[in-house]
């Protein structure tokens, strides 16, 4: 592996527990960390691209609707 923080993330609980001083809770937060990175790039992806003011103006208006 080399040091390759990329690829540890790609392994599973088993896997990151073959390691010297990696338990069970320490591969979970190994494997915790690598989703929110993962979710943070996926939530990253779906947001829409602004390219105008009036795009902008329409995105706002989106939020300031009251619920009802």
């Amino acid at each position: 592996m080399e040091n390759n923080l990329h690829e540890l993330g790609k392994r599973s609980l088993k896997e990151l527990q073959r390691f010297k001083g990696v338990g069970e809770a320490k591969a979970i937060s190994i494997v915790a960390l690598e989703f929110g990175r993962r979710r943070q790039i996926s939530d990253l992806r779906e947001r829409p691209k602004i390219g105008s003011s009036q795009m902008h103006s329409r995105s706002l208006l989106h939020f300031d609707r009251p619920s009802s």
